[in-house]
This record gives structure tokens, sequence and C-alpha cells, in this order.
């Protein structure tokens, strides 16, 4: 039996300082402007959709508007008001 060593996790520098990340990143990367697409935009075959959802806290039941079809549907943000267990059940629900 061998022993193991812990993976090493490095952390970036710039973690703590995301406006400076970004100007460097800027300076090596090539940045493009994405344009946000209307809902009824139908999605060309060379192109993923992201269809984003953020701070819904609870309230999905609520929303009133469709939600787009899409390649990757992202939810950023607070998706429960507490934390609880069954705010969780219901957003795994809603998903």
């Amino acid at each position: 039996m061998s022993s193991s060593t812990p993976d090493i996790i490095h952390i970036h520098p710039l973690t703590s300082n995301p406006t400076d990340a970004w100007d460097r990143l800027k300076l090596t990367n090539r940045v493009e402007n994405v344009t946000p697409m209307t809902l009824g935009t139908p999605i060309p075959p060379d192109k993923v959709r992201f269809v984003c959802l953020s701070d819904t806290h609870t309230l999905t039941s609520k929303i009133t508007l469709p939600i787009p079809e899409g390649d990757v549907f992202m939810h950023a943000g607070d998706f429960t008001r507490r934390g609880l267990m069954n705010e969780i059940k219901d957003f795994n629900e809603f998903l």
C-alpha cells in the first residue's frame, strides 16, 4: 500500500481583486462582447445558448415569464431564503 500526498490547490494572487484579474485577462485573451438574444431568436446550429437566472430566493413558483430553451441553464446567486431542506427540494423540483 502506498501513501498518497494531498492535492495542492494554488490560489491565483488576483482572486481577491477581480477588476485587476479582468484587466490582466483582457491583455492575454480574446474578449468579445455578447449581445443577448430575444426569447424567440432561433439558436444557430454552430452556437450555444446559455439561459441565466439568479437570486430566485424560493420564488420560482412565481415566475410568470417563460424560461427560454437553451443548451445550458445557469442559476447564479441564492435559490433559497434560509437554506432549509424543503427549499432545496422545491428548487430541485423546479429544475
